[in-house]
Parts: C-alpha cells; structure tokens; sequence
C-alpha cells in the first residue's frame, strides 16, 4: 500500500526519519543532541530530521529542540499505520538510536520501503537485518557515535544512498521470517495482559500481516 500522505507535512523538502515513543530507553535526548552538534559542524546541511512519536518526555523533549536557533530539528505526535508509507518512503533513512530495543520493527519497515537504516547497536535487529555500509550503519548510541555515523550517511550521494535502500530492501525480502513470527507471538503470549501495550502489539499484527 502506498498509504496517505499526512495534511501540511513538508514531503519535500529532504528528511531523516525516527519513528519512536519518547521514552528513556529510546535515547532521543541523545540523538537530538547529536543532530544539533552535526547541524553545528556543517551550518549547509539542510536535512530535517522528523521525530514521529509520544510519551512521558515529550515535554522535556521540546524544550530541548527549543533551544537550538535552528529548525531543522522537528517533533511529530504519532501516526497512523495508514500514514507510515509516504514517512519512509520520501525520506532520506530511518535513525533509531536505542540504548535498549527488542528488536525493532521500524527497521523492517524502512527496508521494506527501500531507504537506508542507521540503527543502534543494542537494537536486537541488528545482527539479523544491518550490514554495515552495504544497507546502512551500526551506530554505537552516544553523541560522538552518533555524530560519526552521519559523517559517513551525509558523505554518499543520493544515488548511493538509494543504492543502499535497494540492498535493504533484498535483505529484508530474503529474512526468514517465520522463526521470527513464532518468537513474537510467544513474547505476546508471555507478556501478562495488564502489561501489555496494545499499540505495540496492535503495530507487530500489522507487521506480520504485511511481511509473512
């Protein structure tokens, strides 16, 4: 599905995409200044980098990108699985610079698009989906990793950077994912129900649906 483009959002203009809850684990502080730091290094650098997403520390999250004299730096409230295509596929790549993630779903979905992953270390994807340099980075979650590994994104053309979204996209049409889907629906099975995080689990069903 090519999904539906979200009213007022600037497509056009290039873009680096994070889609996550605004939660400690996430790390967005971090990323955030890491992209500001980038931002500060090359002033010509004109990508936006879009954080889609909600939670306890979007409050504290605002105030941080309040502080920047720039703009290139923009909070999104999350959206809706309709609406996620057009995100991922006009976007230059996805960043997720977790300090801890059970696997990673956004990754699946940004390769499935056919873009780019710059995608931490500690995500549990990593080892199955990212092979560095060929469809994007491992990026080890600090300020200076961080920083690091959009030198390297920032250096390729467009063409490479599409080229490495094409390899991606192989990589993930090649994944097996049947063990994949038996480990998720036991991670559902054994969650007990008071909590669990229906958007989450409402996200892997569609995931599946998609994928298998």
């Amino acid at each position: 599905s090519r999904g539906e483009e979200i009213p007022g959002f600037d497509y056009s203009s290039p873009y680096l995409l994070c889609i996550s809850r605004y939660i400690p684990e996430k790390n967005l502080f971090t990323l955030i200044k890491a992209y500001h730091r980038y931002l500060s290094l090359h002033p010509e650098e004109k990508t936006i980098l879009h954080v889609i997403g909600s939670g306890p520390l979007e409050t504290s999250l605002k105030a941080l990108v309040s502080e920047f004299p720039h703009q290139q730096i923009r909070l999104h409230p999350f959206v809706q699985y309709h609406e996620l295509p057009p995100l991922y596929r006009h976007a230059k790549g996805l960043i997720l610079a977790s300090t801890s993630e059970q696997w990673g779903l956004v990754v699946n979905e940004a390769m499935a698009a056919g873009i780019p992953v710059l995608v931490s270390k500690y995500c549990g994807c990593v080892d199955d989906l990212v092979i560095d340099g060929e469809n994007g980075w491992v990026v080890e979650p600090t300020v200076d990793g961080i920083v690091a590994t959009l030198e390297k994104f920032f250096s390729l053309s467009s063409d490479k950077l599409r080229e490495m979204g094409r390899k991606g996209q192989k990589i993930i049409q090649q994944f097996d994912l049947k063990d994949h889907k038996i480990a998720i629906l036991s991670m559902i099975e054994n969650t007990p129900k008071q909590k669990r995080k229906w958007s989450k689990f409402k996200k892997l069903i569609v995931f599946l649906r998609i994928f298998l």
